[in-house]
């Protein structure tokens, strides 16, 4: 709800701005807060409140309206005004204020306050069985609720492990080359590859048109498939496109004819368009969404802004990189950074698919040898008797009625 006000704010201070530089640096702080805010509790709410069988879709399809924005606002910004466009803009913030006050509390923050009537009724309002709710609700009192900082980390291997999934993921999937190619997109390339047949306007058009295309894709199938399916698919066919698109900086380059456009217009477009599909099939949504599916419950929000704060680095690392450095090998690093995600994808990303958060964690914790012990009971022979003794279950009866007289502390309640 925080986050709605500042969103509002912002809108109201560009309103407000008159064009005034500083008026607009302000609200873009503030966006900039709300933005990272986002990026945090939206995936983790989401995630704690959708059931195992739809977690995953939930997730993927909030990423995908967030691509669905921004084609809005190619779409849009070209053809209203400047007040207009922010006035628009202000609409989602209060349409969000005014209905979210009703969706109820993430049972799972309730389950850590001890508030268990409030945690049952989160869980009621949302599902439909109440023997699923009965049965959520006996895995939210198994949960680990400890503290939630830094510090408890050491203390759960298997929450480093999803601490350190989350970060290279992040990083690497950013590094891909998203933000260079929405901030570099509209730009003309030397005049051997200008794809003069499309103006910039609507090549970005079509960009964000093939992200979306590749973000529903992964919401369709992410619970049919999984996420490591997608997700090795994704980065392996943003790799090949990437490298492509590449090589076709590099000859582009070196076409010495200016006058001759060599056909690298049509492999320019081609290239970006089957990367932006392949990018929003896996890489875009994907790893922030095994961030709060791995990482337990007490160091849930802490691991998602780790991851969030590893793609917002990956990200300026790719415009600097794309500024820096000639355009085919900024491309190429881009190719390399999802490569990697590939690799990762393969040696180190558990499948989360169809699993409780309760579930994923006694996983990974019995990966790590940190499942719960179960007590046995070492049970010595007793010393032999002389004599054709009664036996009790094997034992000598005497023995048996010495140990049901006085059981020794900690010993079950039944003896076997």
């Amino acid at each position: 709800m925080t986050v709605g006000f500042l969103f509002l704010l912002s809108w109201l201070i560009v309103l407000a701005a008159d064009m005034h530089p500083e008026n607009l640096y302000s609200a873009r702080v503030v966006a900039g807060l709300a933005m990272g805010a986002t990026s945090i509790v939206v995936p983790v709410y989401v995630a704690e409140v959708a059931e195992p069988r739809v977690r995953g879709v939930l997730l993927t399809v909030a990423r995908a309206a967030g691509v669905a924005g921004l084609l809005a606002m190619h779409a849009l910004g070209p053809s209203v005004g400047y007040r207009s466009l922010v006035a628009l803009c202000s609409l989602p913030p209060v349409l969000f204020l005014s209905t979210f006050s009703w969706s109820p509390e993430s049972p799972y923050v309730l389950a850590a306050k001890e508030r268990w009537n409030k945690a049952t009724e989160s869980l009621a309002s949302m599902r439909t069985s109440a023997s699923t709710v009965k049965a959520e609700l006996a895995q939210l009192k198994q949960d680990d609720r400890g503290k939630p900082c830094w510090t408890q980390l050491h203390k759960r291997p298997a929450a480093c492990t999803a601490l350190l999934v989350s970060v290279a993921l992040g990083c690497l999937a950013a590094l891909a080359g998203q933000s260079a190619v929405l901030f570099y997109s509209a730009l003309r390339l030397p005049e051997s590859a200008d794809p003069s047949f499309l103006g910039p306007e609507t090549l970005c058009l079509c960009l964000a048109g093939a992200s979306l295309a590749g973000c529903l894709c992964c919401a369709t199938f992410v619970d049919l498939l999984g996420r490591r399916v997608l997700l090795a698919s994704s980065a392996a066919a943003s790799t090949a496109s990437m490298a492509g698109l590449g090589y076709v900086f590099l000859a582009a380059a070196r076409c010495e004819d200016e006058r001759d456009t060599c056909g690298l217009g049509w492999w320019f477009v081609a290239a970006l368009l089957v990367w932006s599909f392949s990018h929003g099939l896996g890489l875009l949504s994907l790893p922030g969404t095994l961030a709060v599916e791995l990482a337990p419950t007490n160091v849930r929000g802490v691991v998602a802004s780790a991851g969030s704060a590893a793609a917002i680095l990956g990200a300026v690392l790719a415009t600097v990189a794309f500024e820096m450095l000639p355009a085919h090998e900024a491309c190429w690093v881009f190719a390399g950074s999802s490569a990697l995600c590939l690799v990762l994808a393969v040696a180190a990303v558990p499948e989360t698919k169809g699993k409780s958060l309760s579930a994923l964690q006694r996983q990974l914790d019995d990966k790590q040898g940190l499942g719960r012990a179960v007590p046995t009971v070492v049970v010595t022979a007793p010393p032999r008797v002389r004599g054709d003794a009664p036996l009790a279950n094997g034992i000598p009866l005497q023995h048996a009625r010495a140990a049901a007289a006085a059981p020794a502390a900690g010993a079950p309640a039944s003896v076997h």
